[in-house]
């Protein structure tokens, strides 16, 4: 009789494992491990945040208080600068190039653009002033700009006296209102005073140069300076340095660059009339800045001697990544983690005995399926190419091959049923990126130049010269069909040429379709079985399949893919004669230009409207392009079809204004045309004439240069390069 006491252990066993089993226990585990995890989450977040903000705060303050500093130290020099005038009954241009040149300003203080000493001159004196500037040797000096006005301040003393600062000798401040209320505001006060933002003189058209001022007036000494009205009268003039503003805003922190996005504005509200300076600009564009979220951020006021400027700070992505450190993430992933391996943990125990869907179940059998046999098969093919290297004896060889063939075969095998079983899933993903389509083909067809030269086959390519080079796609997609078709063109021929035939059928500026052929001299079959073989698991007939092998799924799977990449496939073929298989393909057309490849610029960039261009070209398609291309430019386009009609149309049509030549033409070729062009009397022996053609050899161009030809073109056309060319020798303009 069993003991009540271990029926009752038994019992409690029992429901602890029923309540462990059980899968509501599996979610209520979850959400309190989730809980526990969040409440670490937030407090290492908060810890972190406040000391995120404690650092934000400091690294402001820091910067406010250098800006300010360094401003009070530009305001010194001016001190001096007046000291210097007050301690000197007069100042020439001498002591005042010693002096500043004393001060060494651009390493002690750099951005200041220069140091400068502007005269009060009256309306009275003004022409007894410029005599005695011209008198020093600058006899074009004048007060600029010119006019009559109450009072003049042209600038007389300015050192470095450099090309820059010379554009500002004898510039009048006063003339302009921002300047001029300024100096208003130093000559009323006494006290130094920023300007607001303005064009310095500095600058010029093509480098301009915003920027500000600072001014300190210079009195006349021993007068009364108690009031606004003695201290106008008492004026001499005002010692000032400009700054430009990038220059000044890069050093004004010092040499040590705050860890903040830096933006300084010449007013209370943030305009981009106003803005001084943005430590962003030349780092990242202005797109890339309005995405990123700033963690931090504060507007803060600049108070300046009688200006306030406004300073703007905003955390950078190396501020955030440096003070919010990942020890809550880690927390949460971490925490998350195992509240995720245990609620899996106890719900597998639930969940064990039910099985997956059949469609899941198949997808993952297939890939497991085709990894366990891949693994084994590259060590056999590896270890077997080992061995065949070595081996002397003509029949142990023949086995090495046969087990080499038989190996890859199988290999083939499987990655067709693993591409069928992703796309039958719809897991499968189409690229849409650039590649070189010419070296893709010619990439995958030096991976079956051995397989063709062991079987006696000649193995050609034949790349049409308008096939554009550059394109957008799936170039593996593209290169896995191309191989598909190559593989049963040569498995399925005994001698011959498979030939690869690549052109396009349709190209303009925006996109192309590319036709791609493999043609062959092999059995070949009835194309109304075409439909049939598309379908998977499905061959020609039962001899085939003995005789040739393979799974059936080869054309199943180039047919999905094409038409994936926005394409068909297509045949023809005729029974013991041989088979053309072909596909289309949807690209976006890329153009490269000095080295790069660049999307194609629109055509409209140039205008050609009014002048004629006459096309000497052979080929129907590239007539049709060039024509196209032309068009869209507003040229008047003139077709003809070889060198002897192009002589013809110049000797005849006086309002040709240029040649687009082809070299390789019947009857007349185009060097020989450019020749009897250049012989031809009158102005058309002078017409531009522009080589295009596929040749792309350095003999090509120097022969074109030798008959007389002006510039040299290869195709595919390079439109942003044609249009180039055409503005240059018809001098229109972009």
């Amino acid at each position: 009789m069993p003991n009540p006491s271990s029926l009752h252990t038994d019992a409690n066993k029992k429901n602890f494992a029923d309540l462990f089993h059980n899968e509501v226990t599996a979610w209520l585990v979850l959400v309190l491990s989730i809980v526990i995890t969040a409440l670490g989450w937030v407090l290492s977040s908060q810890a972190i945040e406040k000391r995120a903000n404690d650092r934000f705060s400091f690294e402001v303050r820091d910067a406010q208080e250098r800006i300010q500093s360094r401003i009070n130290q530009y305001q010194q020099i001016l001190r001096g600068g007046v000291a210097f005038f007050d301690a000197h009954t007069s100042v020439n241009r001498e002591h005042w190039q010693v002096y500043v040149a004393s001060l060494n300003l651009q390493r002690e203080l750099p951005g200041v653009q220069g140091f400068a000493f502007a005269e009060r001159v009256s309306p009275d004196t003004l022409e007894q002033y410029e005599n005695r500037i011209r008198a020093e040797g600058f006899p074009n000096y004048s007060v600029t700009p010119p006019g009559e006005r109450e009072v003049y301040f042209p600038i007389t003393l300015i050192e470095p006296f450099d090309e820059r600062n010379q554009r500002a000798f004898g510039y009048d401040m006063f003339s302009e209102p921002v300047r001029r209320e300024a100096m208003r505001r130093a000559m009323d006060t006494g006290q130094p005073t920023v300007s607001g933002l303005v064009q310095l003189k500095q600058g010029d058209e093509r480098n301009p140069a915003p920027g500000f001022l600072i001014y300190l007036p210079v009195y006349t000494q021993g007068v009364d300076l108690s009031s606004v009205d003695s201290r106008r009268q008492a004026i001499r003039g005002f010692v000032y340095s400009p700054f430009v503003a990038s220059d000044l805003m890069q050093n004004v922190l010092g040499n040590e660059k705050i860890p903040l996005h830096f933006q300084l504005y010449d007013a209370e509200s943030r305009v981009p009339e106003s803005l001084i300076y943005d430590s962003a600009s030349g780092v990242d564009t202005p797109q890339q800045l309005q995405l990123f979220d700033h963690t931090h951020a504060v507007t803060v006021p600049v108070e300046l001697s009688g200006r306030t400027w406004t300073a703007r700070f905003e955390s950078t992505p190396d501020f955030d990544r440096d003070v919010h450190n990942s020890l809550p993430n880690l927390i949460l992933l971490a925490g998350g983690a195992i509240d995720l391996m245990l609620f899996l943990t106890i719900y597998s125990l639930v969940q064990q005995r039910r099985r997956q869907s059949a469609s899941n179940a198949k997808s993952q059998f297939l890939a497991n399926m085709s990894h366990e046999i891949r693994t084994p098969l590259n060590a056999i093919l590896g270890f077997n190419t080992l061995l065949g290297e070595q081996l002397t004896d003509p029949q142990a060889k023949g086995y090495v091959k046969q087990v080499q063939e038989a190996s890859e075969q199988l290999l083939g095998m499987v990655e067709d049923v693993l591409s069928f079983s992703q796309i039958e899933a719809g897991s499968i993903r189409i690229e849409n990126i650039e590649f070189d389509l010419h070296d893709r083909v010619r990439r995958t067809l030096r991976l079956f130049t051995a397989k063709a030269q062991h079987k006696g086959l000649s193995l050609e390519l034949e790349m049409d010269a308008m096939t554009p080079m550059m394109v957008k796609g799936d170039p593996a997609r593209y290169g896995q069909v191309l191989s598909n078709l190559l593989n049963n063109a040569i498995k399925f021929s005994d001698s011959g040429v498979v030939r690869v035939k690549v052109q396009a059928d349709r190209l303009d500026m925006h996109e192309a379709v590319i036709r791609t052929e493999v043609h062959d001299q092999g059995i070949g079959f009835d194309v109304n079985e075409f439909e049939r073989l598309t379908r998977p698991f499905e061959q020609a007939d039962n001899t085939a399949t003995r005789r040739f092998g393979g799974s059936g799924l080869g054309l199943a799977i180039c047919k999905r893919l094409t038409e994936l990449m926005g394409g068909e496939l297509f045949v023809a073929s005729v029974p013991q004669a041989g088979s053309v298989f072909g596909f289309t393909l949807r690209v976006q057309t890329v153009f490269v230009q000095t080295g790069d490849s660049t999307a194609l610029l629109p055509t409209e960039a140039v205008s050609l409207q009014g002048k004629k261009i006459l096309v000497v070209e052979d080929n129907k398609l590239n007539q049709h392009v060039i024509k196209a291309l032309l068009s869209k430019m507003k040229a008047d386009v003139l077709l003809v079809d070889n060198g002897q009609m192009a002589v013809d149309a110049v000797r005849a049509d006086s309002s040709i204004d240029l040649v687009l030549m082809d070299i390789h033409m019947p009857v007349m070729n185009g060097i020989d045309a450019a020749i009897a062009i250049r012989q031809l009397p009158g102005p058309a022996s002078l017409l531009p004439i522009v080589a295009l053609t596929a040749g792309a050899l350095q003999e090509d161009e120097q022969a074109c240069m030798n008959a007389g030809m002006n510039e040299f073109l290869s195709k595919p056309v390079d439109v942003p390069k044609l249009r180039q060319v055409l503005a240059r020798q018809l001098s229109v303009t972009h």
